[in-house]
């Protein structure tokens, strides 16, 4: 079994949190790893099983990436903006060499919000509600939306 990962953030106002994974259904996921440190950017590690080509470990991210955004915007009341790819580190083939692609870029903002600290007891919590099966998707999809526009 040959892992790698795919990294992503998304600009976000106001929140930091430690470490922590989210499991998920996906076959290819092994798990999610989150991490808020500066309160003005989210990455997400995406920590995949067998998948070798970077355009097939993308379109998993991207397909799991709204749900983990949306809820945390909507669960924590924070501002989360558009996800990128930052990078992805995958196996060549099934023996496990592999290569690595990364994508650097800066982000500026303009403005200052007080960063909400997550503890580890709120770090679960929101670890928790993330595992929970993704529904009414265009309610979150909505809240974030609106919440975002708020700062533009």
């Amino acid at each position: 079994m040959a892992t790698g990962t795919i990294e992503c953030a998304a600009p976000i106002v106001g929140l930091r949190f430690e470490m922590f994974k989210v499991s998920n259904p996906h076959p290819a996921v092994e798990k999610i790893v989150l991490l808020a440190q500066d309160g003005e950017r989210l990455n997400i590690v995406f920590h995949l099983i067998d998948i070798f080509d970077f355009d097939e470990a993308t379109a998993i991210a991207t397909g799991i990436l709204p749900s983990i955004l949306n809820r945390v915007a909507f669960y924590r009341n924070v501002n989360v903006g558009e996800p990128y790819c930052t990078g992805a580190s995958l196996p060549k083939d099934a023996s496990g060499s592999s290569y690595t692609v990364r994508r650097d870029l800066l982000l500026m903002w303009d403005h200052v919000v007080p960063d909400l600290i997550l503890g580890k007891d709120s770090s679960q919590e929101l670890a928790r509600l993330l595992e929970n099966p993704y529904t009414h998707e265009h309610l979150y999809s909505a809240f974030r939306f609106a919440a975002t526009r708020k700062i533009m």
